[in-house]
């Protein structure tokens, strides 16, 4: 079984390690993550280069607005638009984005500590 996100499949059931059953992120997250991945080259790979940061800049502003509101969620920041009323005002770092792909993609990524 897979996912669609318009007319294109994100996500197939064989594909990852997501265990529904015990997971706070839903479809719609998955396939946002996702995106912003396959926008940026890919999972990292042998010889492969990925730029997550420009997977996350091609986003239209809603889907921005909400790829930093899954960021709040996986960071615990229940209001990360507190006191901003614009995408472009609210900081996303690549770590952030690096995090947020692990979380909800549940895979293994080398993430620097601060």
């Amino acid at each position: 079984m897979s996912v669609t996100n318009g007319n294109k499949t994100c996500w197939d059931w064989d594909d990852g390690n997501i265990c529904w059953n015990d997971n706070p992120y839903d479809w719609d997250d998955v396939c946002l993550v996702q995106e912003v991945v396959d926008g940026g080259g890919g999972l990292p790979g042998e010889g492969k280069v990925t730029d997550w940061n420009e997977g996350y800049n091609k986003l239209d502003e809603p889907k921005k607005k909400r790829f930093i509101t899954l960021v709040g969620k996986v960071k615990g920041e229940t209001d990360i638009f507190k006191n901003k009323k614009k995408v472009e005002d609210v900081s996303i770092s690549i770590k952030d984005i690096k995090l947020t792909v692990q979380t909800v993609l549940k895979i293994k990524l080398d993430i620097e500590k601060d």
